[in-house]
């Protein structure tokens, strides 16, 4: 926070966490901020068009004083950042899961859980970019490569 009450938009990086962060919570905490993110960047204009500041990107804009591309491209940069945050996470927790779990069910669970989140992931990103809720133009740069 600001000494004029204003919140600073900085990046959380993985290995910004605490020590006692788990494969699992890095993840987590790396799936949630894609999952909200993808929504700034297809609602950015539906948001800004209503004067919404709950906009990561419009955040951005007036924070640093940024154009409607640069930020919107700044969230995506950011996004793909926490995807790989998320694929690391998700191997090492599988990888941990062995010595972490004693029952074979358990241990079985592991893949099932990291492919259902995946899954939300994928269907969420899917929904987003194929909504006429908001701007096809906007939603169409989470699939530019």
């Amino acid at each position: 926070m600001r000494a004029d009450g204003s919140a600073s938009v900085e990046p959380r990086k993985a290995d910004q966490t605490s020590s006692t962060s788990t494969p699992t919570s890095c993840g987590l905490s790396a799936w949630s901020d894609i999952a909200l993110w993808v929504n700034d960047v297809v609602s950015f204009p539906k948001e800004s068009r209503a004067g919404d500041y709950h906009n990561l990107a419009i955040v951005l804009q007036h924070e640093q004083g940024i154009g409607r591309d640069q930020a919107l491209n700044d969230v995506c940069q950011r996004i793909e950042e926490r995807l790989h945050e998320y694929l690391r996470a998700t191997e090492a927790f599988q990888a941990e899961a062995v010595d972490m779990y004693a029952s074979q069910t358990q241990r079985t669970n592991v893949p099932h859980y990291l492919r259902t989140l995946g899954t939300w992931l994928a269907g969420h990103i899917q929904w987003h970019l194929s909504t006429s809720r908001y701007d096809s133009v906007t939603a169409s740069a989470l699939s530019a490569p």
